[in-house]
């Protein structure tokens, strides 16, 4: 990828893009993301701008184990509030 000073860089992306796909969400929605780790080392997806529940937040090794590389993990959650 190159940035906007013209320097290459390296980097991991979602679905193949360097910023994640946006979700919008309504209060009260309920939510299932799985995200399915096709890095070569365990990680995580972290949600910023609402509250999702602290076994659902991403955290790695603070709220939940990191997710191994070629394996899954199922987010589910209800929105408690309405975020994007």
């Amino acid at each position: 990828m190159e940035n906007a000073t013209a320097v290459t860089v390296v980097g991991w992306g979602v679905n193949g893009q360097a910023v994640a796909p946006l979700l919008e969400l309504v209060q009260g929605d309920w939510v299932r993301v799985t995200f399915i780790n096709e890095l070569p080392e365990a990680t995580t997806l972290h949600w910023h701008g609402g509250r999702f529940g602290f076994e659902q937040d991403g955290q790695p090794h603070t709220s939940m184990a990191p997710v191994a590389p070629r394996s899954s993990f199922d987010y589910v959650f209800q929105a408690r509030d309405a975020v994007t």
